[in-house]
This record gives C-alpha cells, structure tokens and sequence, in this order.
C-alpha cells in the first residue's frame, strides 16, 4: 500500500454539485429523506415529495422533484445521503463521476432496481435547460459555504 500513497493525492475528490433530484418510476408516491454534505459538513437536509408515475400507452413518464440547492457552485468534496425507510445510504459524488461537475438522481421503482438508487450523471450528458439544474445567484445568502 505504501508505494500507492503518492499516487492517491493526484486524484480531485471534489466536484461542482449541479443539482439533486429525486425521481419516482413507481406507481405509487413515493418520500425520501436526503442530505448534502462538504466531507463531514452538513449542507441541507430536506424532505423530498413524489408524486407517482404517470403510465400511458407503452410510456412512463417519471414524476422528479429538486431539491433547493443551499450550497455554491464552488467544487467541494460532496456527499449525498438518502433514505426512504430505514438506513441511510450514501454516496461519494466525487467517487461516481468522469468529470468535475454532476447531477444526483435518488431514484424509485426503476425497474431493474425497484429499492432507492443513487444515480451520478455528469453534467454535459444532460441539456442545461433543464430544470434538474441549480441556478446559483452568488448574491443568495445560501452561497459561499
């Protein structure tokens, strides 16, 4: 391990946070708890609503909810934690992405895994027009953390 010790302190274990959002495939509404933290900083801790999937003919169209993003857009050493029912799970989004900028999804009812799923995209795979993104005012008493 110690020959691998010099290497480990080239890898960036920060990332910008574009946005969290919670998403709900299942039929049936769905609440999760979510936090965000800065290492061992909590950031926001919120409640997330869900409503169920709407199903139609051959399609389902997903129900999403973002959570209001009370941190800057500065690159840090994000965690994003989730339960619905039980333990908390977590993940390190740093760990999850190619890239210095990502969105967290905290799914429901996909269908290869029905349970709660965390899902890190990379920002450039999704349209920033999108509402799954934060707008970060440098002036909003929430920034610079």
């Amino acid at each position: 391990m110690a020959g691998f010790s010099g290497c480990l302190s080239d890898f960036d274990d920060t990332v910008e946070l574009a946005g969290v959002v919670g998403i709900n495939h299942a039929e049936e509404p769905k609440q999760l708890e979510a936090r965000v933290l800065d290492g061992d900083s909590e950031i926001l801790t919120t409640e997330i609503e869900l409503d169920a999937a709407e199903r139609g003919d051959g399609y389902v169209l997903a129900s999403h909810e973002s959570v209001e993003c009370r941190w800057s857009a500065e690159a840090k050493s994000f965690t994003v934690e989730a339960r619905a029912a039980g333990e908390w799970q977590s993940v390190d989004v740093a760990d999850e992405v190619d890239g210095n900028c990502a969105v967290v999804g905290l799914e429901f009812g996909h269908p290869f895994e029905p349970d709660l799923r965390f899902r890190v995209e990379p920002c450039d795979s999704i349209d920033r027009s999108s509402d799954l993104f934060c707008t970060f005012n440098e002036s909003d008493e929430h920034n610079g953390e």
